[in-house]
């Protein structure tokens, strides 16, 4: 029998290799195509850790009852050459966290997270459960679950959504990242660099030819005020 998830005490830096591993899966949006390498390295690194085993999250997606086992064996009826689990829960967050990372209204990432937990309170084929409960003094409000650390961590993105950036350098393999200053841009040193020599290359192939005819007329009429000069 799988454990419940207990509340671990995870780093503002395993929240963001989290978050960024997983908005950066190579995951086409209308061809769920993704390299096997790359899912399988992000399921040992983080699926453990962030409750992605737990009954409750693989309840509210498979179904109830669902086991890890369930969650690594069971192939999707529609893309055989995927389980279950990751053509419908880890497809699931792959969308929706990326949504919220480049969402500007901060009132729409909220309600995606809300979303996200009325999702995780239920099972997949059961009804939407009642906030309240039934006792002799009337209803009552239930209490909360515990959050599994997925629920943290969308909670930790759009705490920090401030510093969510997507690379402009269109060869970036790993364009969404969390910038370590307002002013940056880039992912990194090496893709600015890249994005300059493109701006400037496309630049030269715009331009280049008038700012060279402009150069040589500059040029021309230097020689001939200079000339004219030594006449006087």
């Amino acid at each position: 029998m799988t454990k419940t998830t207990q509340a671990l005490a995870i780093t503002p830096k395993r929240f963001e290799a989290f978050l960024t591993s997983l908005v950066n899966l190579q995951w086409e949006e209308l061809d769920p195509v993704l390299d096997d390498r790359d899912l399988s390295r992000f399921k040992q690194k983080f699926a453990e850790e962030f409750g992605l085993y737990d009954p409750r999250f693989l309840g509210a997606f498979l179904g109830e009852n669902a086991t890890r086992e369930d969650a690594l064996n069971k192939p999707s009826p529609l893309i055989p050459t995927r389980t279950r689990f990751e053509t419908r829960a880890l497809r699931f967050l792959y969308l929706l966290f990326r949504a919220a990372w480049v969402e500007p209204d901060a009132r729409t990432r909220e309600w995606a997270w809300v979303y996200l937990r009325a999702r995780l309170n239920r099972s997949l084929y059961s009804s939407e459960p009642l906030p309240w409960k039934w006792t002799n003094a009337g209803a009552v409000l239930s209490s909360p679950p515990a959050e599994l650390p997925v629920e943290r961590a969308f909670s930790y993105l759009i705490k920090h959504h401030g510093r969510t950036r997507s690379c402009p350098n269109p060869e970036c393999p790993s364009r969404y990242f969390f910038s370590k200053r307002h002013t940056q841009r880039y992912c990194s040193e090496s893709c600015a660099q890249n994005a300059e020599r493109e701006i400037k290359r496309r630049w030269w192939s715009e331009h280049g030819t008038d700012w060279r005819n402009a150069q040589k007329g500059t040029q021309a009429t230097g020689k001939t005020t200079k000339k004219r000069k030594k006449v006087n």
